[in-house]
């Protein structure tokens, strides 16, 4: 297989539609609404659990690949902020993503919205970032 690096899912499912390339990892908020429309069949989902839209797709563990992948998104601040300010930053993002607008757009996008402390999402960062490096030394992936 060869990697082919595209700016965004637009141009990869063109190729892929187009019969340029043969497979492509999307999320599941494009991926899904191009299966929708029949443009793209899916194979599995790289998430720990099945997509409530799509609810007859298996993870990759079901698949027998012990592995998962996620996009997530955060908000970050400088080192040394104080925590008043980190706290009050955490209170209001929590209202936002408690929002009935914002509930109805990830829906649409089959995201999560997980509900971490402070210390819960620097923990979660951590983690994503170990386990992306083991796997990248595991691999011998070279920076080129």
């Amino acid at each position: 297989m060869t990697a082919v690096h595209y700016q965004g899912s637009a141009p990869g499912t063109l190729d892929m539609v187009g019969g340029r390339v043969d497979l492509m990892y999307d999320g599941a908020g494009t991926g899904l609404a191009n299966v929708r429309s029949g443009q793209l069949k899916a194979i599995a989902m790289g998430s720990d659990t099945r997509a409530t839209g799509a609810p007859d797709l298996p993870t990759w563990k079901e698949k027998g690949v012990n592995f998962s992948a996620y996009t997530w998104y955060g908000i970050f601040v400088p080192v040394g902020t104080p925590q008043p300010i980190m706290e009050k930053l955490h209170k209001a993002i929590t209202v936002a993503i408690d929002s009935k607008p914002y509930k109805d757009r990830m829906a649409l996008a089959e995201g999560e919205i997980p509900h971490m402390s402070i210390a819960e999402t620097k923990k979660f960062v951590d983690d994503d970032a170990a386990m992306w490096t083991d796997l990248i030394k595991s691999l011998n992936i070279k920076l080129e």
